[in-house]
């Protein structure tokens, strides 16, 4: 069958309106064009719609059938309608967001808390990935936008990079470690203490904190390795070394842990967001309106 919405738009009018004339006033069409068009949609169904023995415009029992479900059937165009309409104005779709370890413990939590209570209709995947690996995701298409600790130096030219907070450091030590009540320290005063150290995607984090180590005149003795943040807080609270890690982890204390921070340390941990420059997922520049439009510094 080739039947249009037009066809049942004006099969419709014609019905709510009494007759012809009426409905030709309200499409602002002729009579004679809608006669044309109602002939055409019976040819296509096979069967009289109106009855046209009588001087009014009157419906078949079939007619009566069709136009018993025409609502639903302009409902359901009209919610398709606004469906596509929310989308485009990214009140709806979806939004894929990706993160690293350093950037989940400052205000992203809240941004995207934000943006959920503000556009609920839209579906929100949140996922870990170290910060390269976050770089390939958005480059492929696979995510909207990273969080990352922009460590790197430059991001594809293809890229917004948008500076979201820049931390100094703080070390994470057992509540009983002699230093633990102190406010803040001098990382040197760590020097005779075990370092915990990540695995390979900490690798660059790793190196960042030996640097600032031997430019303080000692080299750092390195224990446990670990991946999760969690798994770096077990093994503190075991006695088994001490963390170093961006100042914002005292959001993220433990029951037994304090966190100092380092106070002769510059703020050496930038995160950004990072996104394809053509991007073009309407939910992705709602969200994009709520992120800070000057770097955040603790």
């Amino acid at each position: 069958m080739n039947l249009t919405l037009r066809q049942f738009l004006v099969f419709k009018t014609i019905v709510e309106s009494g007759g012809f004339r009426k409905a030709a006033e309200v499409l602002n069409t002729s009579q004679p064009a809608l006669s044309k068009t109602i002939q055409s949609l019976e040819a296509e169904l096979g069967f009289s719609l109106l009855d046209r023995s009588t001087q009014t415009v009157e419906m078949t029992k079939a007619g009566e059938a069709f136009y018993e479900r025409l609502g639903e059937l302009f409902d359901l165009v009209d919610q398709i309608a606004s469906n596509a309409r929310d989308v485009a104005e990214g009140q709806r779709g979806s939004l894929s967001i990706t993160y690293t370890d350093f950037a989940i413990l400052g205000q992203l939590p809240e941004t995207i808390e934000t943006f959920r209570r503000q556009q609920p209709r839209v579906k929100i995947g949140v996922r870990f990935y170290p910060s390269p690996r976050q770089i390939e995701l958005v480059l492929n298409g696979q995510v909207d936008i990273a969080f990352i600790w922009h460590f790197m130096g430059h991001v594809p030219p293809v890229l917004n990079c948008q500076p979201i907070s820049s931390e100094g450091l703080a070390v994470v030590l057992p509540d009983h470690h002699p230093l633990a009540s102190r406010d803040t320290i001098d990382l040197v005063e760590l020097r005779d203490e075990t370092f915990l150290i990540g695995d390979t995607p900490w690798l660059p984090f790793t190196n960042l904190v030996r640097d600032l180590c031997i430019e303080r005149g000692f080299v750092p003795k390195t224990g446990q390795v670990a991946y999760l943040r969690d798994e770096f807080f077990t093994f503190v609270l075991l006695g088994m070394g001490v963390l170093i890690y961006p100042e914002n982890v005292v959001r993220a204390r433990r029951a037994g842990l304090s966190a100092v921070r380092i106070r002769d340390v510059e703020k050496v941990v930038d995160i950004s967001a990072v996104w394809l420059k053509e991007a073009r997922n309407p939910a992705l520049h709602r969200f994009l309106d709520l992120l800070p439009n000057e770097i955040a510094a603790s």
